[in-house]
Parts: C-alpha cells; structure tokens; sequence
C-alpha cells in the first residue's frame, strides 16, 4: 500500500510541475493554429504567411512549454516582425519576431509577448521574410 502511495504521490507531483510550466497565453482554449501571417511591425503590411503545420505546430509547443525573461527593464530594440497565429480566420494571438537570436543574461530566444523574450529558437525560413527588395 505504502509503495502504490508513493507512486501516486511521484506521479501527481510531475504532472503539478509539469503543468506550471505551461504559458496559458498560447493554449487558444483548445483551437489550433493553423496559419501564421508574417506581418511588418512598422506598416503592419502582410509579408508573407507560414501554412506548414509541423513548423506551426513546433512553434507553438515551444511557445506553451518555453522559459520567458523579462525584458521590462532592459533597452531592447523592438522585433523586426510580427507574426499573427490564426485558426482559420479568427486571430488568436500577435507575437514579436526578432530575425536573429537575441541573447540576455537569463536565456536567448527569438519570440517576444507582453515584455517576455520567450526561450524558443526555433527560427521561421528566412524566405518567409525576406524579399529581393530588402537584400
């Protein structure tokens, strides 16, 4: 009996640690992404849109699960683009896209929301991006 409580109690601690490492802010009530549109942050213009759904899937699951730093005390400049995560057509989220690693003192990462730089490295195509116009 004590060895079946122990393992009750080992179980239920992993999954209570296990579930305060999800960021509630990218669960989408239960919706998934289905498209990302790749937006200019100055304009806000379309630049192009990320239709692949294991790259929108691995992004996302690095999101939910991703260590974030504050970056409310630190002069950052702002990410080049913003990507708008969609299910179909409804707009669930828009998350700032920096095009290179950035590097603080607590972690790196590539994604920023609300004054967090969230630790996902997972880098979009850079022909998701870049145009003959901006080479």
């Amino acid at each position: 009996m004590k060895r079946h409580f122990s393992v009750l109690f080992i179980g239920l601690a992993l999954f209570m640690v296990s579930a305060c490492n999800q960021n509630e802010e990218f669960s989408f009530e239960g919706k998934s992404p289905t498209s990302i549109k790749v937006l200019d942050r100055k304009t806000d213009k379309l630049v192009n849109e990320v239709t692949d759904q294991k790259l929108i899937e691995k992004i996302v699951d690095e999101l939910q699960s991703a260590d974030k730093e504050t970056t409310h005390n630190i002069d950052l400049p702002n990410p080049e683009l913003t990507l708008a995560i969609y299910h179909k057509d409804e707009e669930l989220i828009r998350v700032g896209y920096y095009k290179r690693l950035l590097h603080l003192d607590g972690g790196s990462g590539m994604y920023m929301y609300e004054g967090y730089l969230y630790e996902v490295k997972t880098p979009l195509p850079s022909s998701t991006y870049e145009t003959e116009a901006s080479s």
